[in-house]
């Protein structure tokens, strides 16, 4: 190696970088500008949500205890458009964690032997990470060691790892359309009626894809009383959920999003100082609440700094505000 390309010493102070001081604030700019975006897609979700676009109309039984639900799109929702502000906040999401790996291996003003493969590595291998550092030769050792464990391939499976995620979706957002829509008999909305009063029904889902089509076969209600003749129910509300698939695993996409937004914060926060590993996202999964079919919860899963598996939010009602 030439003399350009060595090391350079770095000072004591490495071990904690400060915005100003030691690095620019440029990953923090890329982590605010990613925030601001991911609101824009829920403030278009919302948008389009609040038009009642998607609904659901029930054919009766001759006894009206059942009904058979068929989905109503009137509108086409604009999934490309979803996909676009996706992508860009996922490419600002990967973006921030990159220009902080510049920042670091550039400190002092050391030169890195490939300037063009410095980047956050995201390996899925320790067998890849290990080639991977030759790159990342000017970073200080204590820095580098922070980013090896919060690699994912540190995890039980690499796929569930918040950085696998957002590089992936990254790339992905470079060959196609990132957003699906899916509609769920579990989002039937129980109408009040004329008089004020509440019908209860029980929800079967059918085994149909869930895809957001006219005509498409939601489930089955049935209900211990027969269903009143009122106006209430020739249309019942339906809340989609946005979703993504990433190396095979189907992801609800708010909850990822706004996980994936404050784990990255987490991560340069833990580069930066090294004071409290961040937790490595797992999971982010959909489970009926016991005894009401037509509410479900959503549970985030994530590794803690002693490497044991903890639940990280409290359950949400998905029925809550139509969020996504």
């Amino acid at each position: 190696m030439s003399d350009e390309h060595q090391p350079k010493p770095h000072n004591a102070v490495a071990t904690r970088l400060e915005y100003g001081r030691h690095i620019p604030h440029w990953p923090d700019m890329k982590l605010l500008r990613a925030k601001g975006q991911f609101h824009e897609l829920l403030n278009r979700w919302d948008m389009w949500m609040s038009a009642q676009h998607v609904y659901a109309v029930p054919t009766f039984s001759a006894d009206r205890l059942s009904a058979e639900l068929h989905l109503v799109v009137e509108m086409e929702p604009p999934v490309e458009e979803w996909s676009l502000i996706l992508g860009d906040v996922v490419h600002n999401l990967v973006s921030s964690l990159d220009s902080l790996a510049w920042a670091i291996c550039t400190l002092d003003g050391a030169t890195p032997a490939s300037p063009n493969r410095v980047y956050f590595p995201a390996d899925e291998k320790e067998s890849v990470w290990k080639g991977r550092v030759k790159d990342l030769n000017t970073m200080p050792p204590e820095i580098l060691e922070r980013i090896r464990a919060i690699q994912p391939w540190t995890l039980p499976d690499p796929r569930r790892s918040v950085l696998h995620i957002i590089k992936a979706l990254n790339n992905e957002d470079k060959h196609r359309q990132l957003v699906r829509l899916e509609s769920s008999v579990r989002s039937v909305a129980s109408p009040k009626l004329t008089d004020g009063t509440w019908t209860d029904f029980l929800i079967t889902p059918s085994t149909d894809d869930q895809s957001l089509t006219t005509g498409k076969h939601l489930g089955t209600i049935v209900a211990a009383q027969p269903f009143p003749d009122d106006p209430h129910f020739d249309r019942l509300e339906i809340s989609p959920r946005m979703k993504v698939v990433v190396s095979g695993l189907t992801w609800e996409l708010s909850s990822l999003l706004h996980l994936a937004v404050e784990l990255v914060r987490d991560c340069i926060s833990w580069v930066q100082a090294g004071e409290t590993r961040p937790p490595l996202l797992l999971n982010v999964e959909l489970a009926n609440v016991p005894g009401d079919p037509t509410r479900v919860i959503t549970q985030n899963y994530y590794i803690d700094e002693q490497d044991r598996e903890r639940a990280m939010n409290s359950p949400a009602d998905a029925n809550s505000s139509g969020t996504p």
